[in-house]
């Protein structure tokens, strides 16, 4: 709860807001390149743009979380991964192979290579 308390603090505040949007870009950013990793392990062109389907997923990933807060003997929290996964068509490969892949914004690491 209390992130909804900063949530509605960071509407009326723009230091927070900007913060706020900060961090929201940051999770966005880390879950397109989720997203394309496991479409591409999958070998599947994604039916929207990775970013794009990060955002919708924050936005449901948020709005199941507050609905199931607010009533959980009828929202189950467990919603949140079966229906992005079947709204979306997502494919579900191996998620840690994916996580671990490096993605086509990642260049590969050179061979001998220690960084």
């Amino acid at each position: 709860m209390l992130a909804v308390e900063f949530w509605l603090h960071a509407m009326r505040d723009e230091r927070a807001r900007v913060l706020m949007a900060e961090q929201y870009e940051r999770a966005r950013t880390v879950t397109a390149g989720l997203i394309a990793s496991i479409y591409e392990t999958a070998g599947q062109q994604p039916p929207l743009a990775p970013r794009d389907l990060a955002i919708v997923i924050e936005a449901l990933s948020v709005g199941l979380a507050f609905q199931a807060a607010l009533d959980p003997e009828h929202v189950r929290m467990g919603l949140q991964a079966e229906v992005i996964t079947r709204l979306l068509r997502l494919p579900t490969p191996d998620i840690a192979a994916a996580a671990t892949a490096p993605s086509a914004s990642q260049p590969a690491e050179a061979p001998g290579s220690n960084v």
